[in-house]
């Protein structure tokens, strides 16, 4: 992580994520809630030649119960963006999930610069994204989330939508995401393993 990176996130995002109950571990911030974790995460590109480099905000929800019937492990004790479902840019978020704008970069070309991207990025957290945190209330408004407007790609992803599915009371959406998948050799003993711990029948 580049110096102006470094420089966007304490002096910009940190104190606005501090205000809002966010605690902070390197350039990732989590605050706990009563199902999991909301996570924030600045991450930026290589520097370029000539000094420039690009920086974005991942934003995740971390469910615990997805995450212990997805790895079968304890709770990690500060979560990773990369540990959450669902997981996506800012900007997608920002364009209100519009699958044909998923990502969103700003370009810091020099110092100078980082106090208007910092302005901006910090204007967003405390709007558009606290006014999406605050509507997930309940495991069953992120699962309602997930089915109005994620859209996944991955195996895992699916995996992890069918978990959420199955505790919100969708057992025949997620049997039939989990077949889906499990028709995939690498991800056939994730499945079952998944399945065991669930209690699903196929």
């Amino acid at each position: 992580m580049t110096d102006v990176t470094k420089l966007l996130g304490s002096e910009y995002l940190a104190p606005v994520l501090k205000k809002l109950g966010f605690k902070k571990k390197g350039h990732v911030w989590n605050r706990s809630i009563s199902y999991g974790s909301h996570v924030i995460d600045l991450q930026s590109s290589r520097q370029r030649v000539d000094g420039s480099t690009d920086v974005t905000v991942n934003v995740g929800v971390f469910v615990g119960l997805v995450w212990k019937n997805c790895w079968d492990k304890p709770l990690p004790p500060f979560v990773k963006e990369e540990h959450c479902y669902p997981r996506f840019r800012l900007g997608h978020l920002l364009a209100d999930f519009d699958p044909k704008q998923r990502d969103r970069w700003w370009k810091i070309s020099d110092s100078d610069v980082v106090g208007a991207v910092g302005s901006e990025l910090s204007a967003y957290l405390l709007n558009e994204c606290e006014q999406y945190f605050s509507g997930l209330k309940a495991v069953k408004d992120v699962c309602s989330l997930v089915e109005s407007s994620i859209s996944d790609l991955l195996p895992l992803e699916r995996i992890q939508r069918a978990i959420l599915y199955y505790h919100c009371g969708m057992e025949e959406e997620a049997k039939g995401l989990l077949q889906a998948v499990a028709c995939d050799e690498y991800w056939h003993q994730k499945v079952g393993d998944v399945r065991t711990r669930l209690g699903v029948v196929k």
